[in-house]
């Protein structure tokens, strides 16, 4: 786990440090928790959702089934010792981790709708997760992925994507459907149909034949585009006795979000140039200056590259030009 320990747990539901979650202390007291997910308890006699914390009651432990051989028990053990009723178990603050089919069609992410798009999803779990809590997933590490890795990474996410299922086409088509879509007005008030209850909304999604859509359905908000610049600021230093062609350096411009993100790029001093500055991301132009007629010193300039509904991303740039 988290802090090293060992636990039982239910198959498929993992702690990825999404929200903050102490869980059961030594004490046995429930540290504070954002969300007991499978940890928490239902009805009036506080049944636990999950089946480790369920079979480890003193009325069910006998019926616990056989789990698997613990990391400091001997793989060669034909019988693992059986679930203990005082046994650590690590259920609060997990949650189900869904397959990856699809996935990209099912934003938001998270059991709490936490991110947006998959590049945040990609970022999430490259910096580790958001809260260190004692029952996180012992994988749950920083990656110190690039960002070429981390488009990549996208990418293959997106490679599960089914057409059939994007574009509603058979066997995933489907009739006219008519489903309840709450109430109108608001979480305060609503309109009275007469019998004192709430007026329904209903919404309509007409039937999908065989051939699908032609135009796909947009994804959950239809996320706009993010403009991210890669890296942050740019250094180039030449000497002036050996004032030649420096090697070029490359800007990595991604979009972060959904849609299509077109850019640009401007500049004022003359000694500095892109290869080409303007594009759809991805793009990878190439800065490059010409010290060529400067002098010794620091010189500066600022690449401002902007898209439509995006805040701007600017990269410092500087030229160091020494004697020798």
């Amino acid at each position: 786990m988290g802090d090293g320990g060992i636990a039982v747990y239910d198959n498929g539901f993992y702690d990825a440090g999404v929200r903050s979650c102490a869980g059961l202390q030594a004490d046995g007291v429930q540290g504070p928790c954002d969300d007991l997910g499978l940890g928490a308890t239902i009805g009036p006699q506080n049944l636990p959702l999950s089946n480790s914390r369920f079979f480890q009651r003193p009325e069910n432990i006998a019926q616990a089934p056989p789990i698997a051989t613990r990391p400091d028990e001997s793989p060669l053990l034909a019988n693992p010792q059986p679930l203990q009723i005082d046994e650590r178990v690590n259920v609060d603050g997990t949650f189900k981790t869904p397959g990856l089919r699809n996935i990209e069609l099912t934003a938001p992410y998270f059991h709490n709708g936490g991110a947006l798009t998959l590049r945040q999803v990609v970022d999430f779990y490259n910096r580790g997760g958001d809260f260190h809590n004692q029952n996180l997933d012992p994988d749950i590490q920083p990656l110190n992925l690039t960002t070429t890795e981390k488009s990549a990474l996208v990418a293959f996410l997106k490679a599960f994507t089914d057409e059939r299922v994007r574009y509603e086409r058979a066997p995933f088509d489907h009739p006219e459907l008519f489903l309840s879509n709450g109430a109108p007005l608001d979480n305060n008030s609503v309109f009275n149909d007469g019998s004192g209850r709430a007026v329904q909304s209903t919404k309509h999604i007409p039937a999908v034949g065989r051939g699908g859509r032609q135009v796909a359905d947009s994804n959950f908000l239809d996320p706009p585009p993010i403009l991210a610049v890669q890296p942050g600021s740019i250094t180039f230093t030449a000497k002036l006795l050996n004032l030649g062609t420096l090697p070029g350096q490359a800007l990595q411009i991604t979009n972060q979000g959904g849609g299509t993100l077109s850019w640009s790029a401007t500049n004022s001093k003359p000694w500095l140039s892109l290869s080409f500055a303007s594009g759809t991301a991805p793009s990878s132009p190439v800065v490059s200056v010409n010290p060529v007629g400067l002098v010794v010193g620091i010189f500066t300039d600022t690449i401002t590259i902007t898209a439509p509904d995006c805040s701007p991303v600017t990269v410092p740039v500087t030229l160091n030009i020494t004697l020798f």
